[in-house]
């Protein structure tokens, strides 16, 4: 599947600008972690540089939260993030990844808690308009991170994510996406990418399969190995290091 009288009224405006921006943070986490289910779909969307039109991949999906496991299913590629680890399922490829531990997943970036994203991200900009806040984080200086920004559009009424936009630091070549890229590769075919994903139709209650949850419908568990089931059979397991 092809990343501040003029001092005292700045102070005053800073403030404001800052309690907003952490209340509404705070709350938008809160939210989701007291969410215990539900079910939305997907669409991702890959740009090109800040302001690119052009879409060069989209994918549709899902994702879902029940008994503390979550399942998200984006084109050919399935993830199931349980209490206890993880599977990373390519089923274009047949492959599996699982990384069993006791230690919990870690969050992905859009969920992060308020604790932990000040680790690797820099408050960045605060603003609210048409029925959605929308806050910003910027990677901070020397961050191991494969991104440089990071947005997330909350819906007002609900504090659910409508939309999380991703700005990746590392250089891509979009050549590729067309068909002479040999021919037709330049200076400005390499831009930094940006991703976009829209989250829609919320439900409280999840729709699919709750076998899609467990651990058991993917993989056995033994003292010497772990082996795909069902469907999953055929698969090549990789281990997580």
């Amino acid at each position: 599947m092809k990343n501040i009288i003029i001092i005292l009224a700045l102070l005053s405006v800073t403030t404001i600008y800052s309690q907003s921006f952490d209340e509404v943070f705070t709350k938008f986490s809160k939210t989701k972690k007291e969410t215990e289910e539900y079910q939305v779909n997907l669409d991702y969307k890959l740009y090109k540089g800040v302001k690119g039109t052009r879409v060069y991949e989209n994918y549709s999906g899902m994702m879902a939260i029940h008994n503390g496991t979550k399942y998200q299913e984006v084109g050919a590629m399935k993830h199931i993030e349980m209490p206890n680890g993880f599977i990373k399922l390519n089923t274009e490829e047949k492959a599996m990844m699982v990384g069993l531990s006791s230690v919990s997943a870690y969050p992905s970036l859009e969920e992060i808690d308020p604790n932990l994203i000040y680790t690797y991200y820099n408050k960045g900009e605060f603003e609210e308009k048409d029925g959605l806040f929308k806050i910003s984080f910027n990677a901070k200086e020397y961050s191991s991170l494969q991104t440089s920004r990071m947005e997330i559009h909350i819906d007002k009424k609900t504090f659910h994510q409508k939309k999380v936009v991703i700005y990746y630091s590392v250089l891509k070549d979009f050549s590729f996406y067309d068909e002479n890229h040999l021919k037709n590769k330049t200076d400005e075919s390499v831009d930094f990418p940006r991703l976009e994903i829209s989250y829609s139709e919320y439900k409280s209650e999840v729709q699919i399969n709750k076998s899609f949850f467990l651990q058991d419908s993917y993989i056995e568990v033994t003292p010497s190995k772990i082996v795909g089931v069902n469907q999953y059979k055929d698969f090549e397991i990789i281990l997580a290091q």
